[in-house]
């Protein structure tokens, strides 16, 4: 396990998981950082609404099989739109395709982006 040091929480995800799907985790938890050892990393400036609902996105995009097929990416496309909050929906999803670049994490990323 890892912890992800967020704004207003501490969210502990598994390490690998982390690091399969975000180069930025990848380098900070197995290159030789500080956090490798602490097996901490922090990104205060996000907060943990964000940050779960991008580990929930990533969660669609790993359990849709052929993504690429259009009928399979638009249902993945609707749960994912499904997990935005009420209350500034645009808002928190530009939040979470920012936090999916940031965080180097290609598939994400250019899934949101057609999303």
């Amino acid at each position: 396990m890892a912890d992800v040091v967020l704004s207003n929480a501490v969210v502990s995800v598994q390490e690998d998981w982390l690091c399969d799907n975000s180069e930025f985790f990848r380098v900070c938890l197995r290159g030789g950082w500080k956090e490798t050892i602490t097996k901490a990393v922090h990104l205060e400036h996000v907060d943990a609404q964000t940050f779960l609902l991008l580990v929930e996105a990533m969660e669609v995009v790993l359990n849709s099989p052929d993504i690429k097929i259009r009928h399979h990416f638009e249902k993945a496309s609707d749960r994912v739109i499904s997990f935005l909050p009420d209350s500034q929906p645009i808002t928190a999803f530009s939040r979470l395709v920012r936090l999916a670049d940031f965080l180097l994490m290609t598939n994400l990323y250019f899934f949101l982006r057609r999303v």
